[in-house]
């Protein structure tokens, strides 16, 4: 009894290591090897107890950190193999799948729309810069012409100026 409790035991961790390094798809797509229906009898694994560890995987902290697209392939994988779980535990297996790549293609669409908003508050804070550059480049033409305008003023002043005095110098000698 206590043989069977701790190759459960080690089965679960087995199982487990599988599915958090990643390894657990090319495990199970192997039906020649470790995986096959009779080595797991024969190892004392209860395939009942793989479907329970797959199914419980999917809302572990360790499963956070993978990939949904890679949850989502274990799924199908563990669902291809039909030669080791049910009907009914295969179309569980390939709705946890179909979830995962829905939840997948979700977050992506999220992604996606995220970055969309910021490049367009990228390009207002673009256009709003370049207006004010624009804007400041009027208000520095404007001015300009106002300094030429006074300038030109003051030069049409003295000039008229000069003029009324040489009028009266040459009106004196006359």
């Amino acid at each position: 009894r206590k043989a069977q409790q701790r190759a459960r035991c080690i089965f679960c961790k087995s199982v487990k290591e599988f599915l958090d390094h990643g390894t657990f798809k090319e495990w199970i797509s192997d039906s020649s090897g470790g995986s096959s229906s009779e080595a797991l009898q024969n190892q004392g694994w209860d395939v009942n107890r793989l479907f329970q560890i797959l199914v419980e995987w999917c809302k572990s902290k360790q499963a956070a950190n993978t990939p949904l697209m890679v949850m989502a392939s274990t799924y199908q994988a563990a669902a291809s193999r039909n030669d080791i779980f049910t009907r009914r535990q295969c179309r569980i297996l390939i709705k946890l799948a179909t979830e995962l790549e829905g939840k997948h293609a979700a977050a992506v669409a999220h992604a996606a729309d995220i970055d969309q908003k910021r490049a367009e508050a990228a390009v207002r804070r673009l256009e709003k810069k370049h207006l004010r550059r624009a804007a400041a480049e009027q208000l520095a033409i404007v001015e300009e012409r106002e300094e030429h305008a006074a300038y030109t003023m003051e030069a049409y002043e003295q000039q008229q100026l000069d003029a009324a005095e040489q009028a009266i110098a040459d009106a004196g000698k006359g």
